[in-house]
């Protein structure tokens, strides 16, 4: 996959790509309103973002995701479905559909504590959501994970393997690795990491070794953001936890609920769930049968 800005796309580097081997792109278009384009920075408008998906089909890739934002300072219900509606019509395999997270250290996060930032109110971001989780499958995306959705067969892989714990490369600066339950990172600037290549043969600037608990807890938070949920019994064989791995009554509680579901042995998120999960699962994790684990 090639993540792509719209600003920086032409069919003919594009074309340049697609004969180098990449058969997929992601493309940041974020929204389909200029005034909300501004307030992001984006040096992009609505027909660019349009544009470059022309040009990324002229160049022969028929895999794209775009990615699309909700909850966007001074955003209405009304700018969230024509963004939809915008790159439904549009027609990519994939779409990402994330919401604003306001993070410390960014211009955004410096605005909201000032209280600067004009920001939906959390009812109008639970009901973007809803939107999308309405109109984009209504259009032929099914959602397989929170924040995505695919025609079938579309699903991104990569993410489907960070997802599921699996393994991979960090290949160049500033890139992350998991191999053999050790997490990986490279040194950040490309000079610190032609460096440190040169000078020992790698690049690793730092290596973590998460504990049982840790991956327990991560493959439990990574697990439960997909459709498919988790299968207990797998879950805790995996882990040496008794199954099921976490307490009946929670579980049944949370189902009483309607927050997740219970069947077959598999536990996921219910669609009243979603746009509680972070709550959610951090409950259930805080209740996994380690020697350490404590229900409330």
């Amino acid at each position: 996959t090639l993540e792509a800005n719209p600003e920086t796309v032409t069919a003919e580097a594009f074309t340049l790509l697609r004969r180098a081997g990449f058969n997929r792109v992601s493309l940041g278009v974020q929204a389909l309103e200029a005034g909300l384009l501004q307030v992001l920075g984006r040096p992009h408008t609505p027909a660019r973002a349009t544009e470059a998906f022309a040009a990324v089909r002229a160049a022969g890739f028929d895999n794209v995701n775009l990615d699309i934002m909700f909850g966007l300072p001074g955003q209405s219900h009304r700018d969230w479905r024509r963004t939809l509606d915008g790159v439904v019509v549009l027609g990519p395999e994939h779409l990402s559909a994330y919401g604003l997270t306001i993070e410390e250290g960014t211009h955004f996060g410096r605005l909201h504590r000032r209280g600067a930032l004009r920001l939906p109110p959390e009812e109008a971001h639970l009901a973007m959501y809803g939107e999308a989780l309405r109109v984009l499958p209504a259009a032929g995306y099914r959602r397989y994970e929170v924040s995505n959705f695919a025609r079938p067969d579309f699903e991104c892989r990569h993410n489907l393997t960070y997802w599921r714990q699996g393994e991979y490369l960090g290949l160049g600066a500033g890139a992350h690795g998991y191999l053999g339950g050790v997490r990986t990172v490279n040194e950040r600037l490309p000079a610190a990491y032609i460096a440190a290549v040169s000078r020992r043969g790698s690049a690793v600037a730092a290596r973590e070794h998460p504990s049982p608990v840790a991956q327990a807890e991560e493959a439990l938070l990574l697990g439960l953001r997909l459709a498919s949920g988790i299968d207990l019994a797998a879950f805790a064989a995996r882990f040496g936890l008794p199954d099921p791995p976490v307490d009946p009554t929670l579980l049944t509680r949370l189902e009483d609920l309607g927050l997740v579901a219970l069947s077959g042995g598999s536990l996921r998120l219910t669609e009243a769930g979603l746009p509680v999960s972070d709550t959610v699962i951090a409950e259930i994790a805080a209740c996994l049968a380690f020697p350490s684990g404590v229900c409330a």
